[in-house]
């Protein structure tokens, strides 16, 4: 298997940190290229540490999330009421509608 391919597929296996590591290897000359052992020690460090930041990402995008909703709401609360006819109430927002 030659080295594109073996990008190819861990980027398929979605290892997007050692496909990273790999790709900037390969892009050094041969000279400098580290040897076997430490090429291993460096792909799995660097897949660890990017599915590290993927996770840490989540839990922020979820902590602003719970953060902005509340704020949301408010402001939401806040928003001129929408019309419908017959002066019903508008049945998503529960507010009276005026004719």
């Amino acid at each position: 298997m030659n080295t594109q391919s073996t990008l190819e597929l861990l980027w398929q296996l979605k290892l997007h940190g050692m496909a990273g590591c790999y790709q900037a290897v390969l892009e050094q000359p041969l000279h400098q290229q580290p040897e076997p052992h430490l090429l291993l020690g460096m792909l799995v460090e660097e897949e660890l540490q990017q599915r590290q930041m993927a996770r840490m990402d989540l839990y922020l995008l979820s902590t602003l999330i719970q953060i902005m909703l509340p704020c949301i709401a408010r402001t939401a609360k806040l928003l001129p009421q929408k019309r419908t006819t017959k002066g019903t109430t508008h049945p998503t927002l529960r507010w009276p509608v005026h004719r």
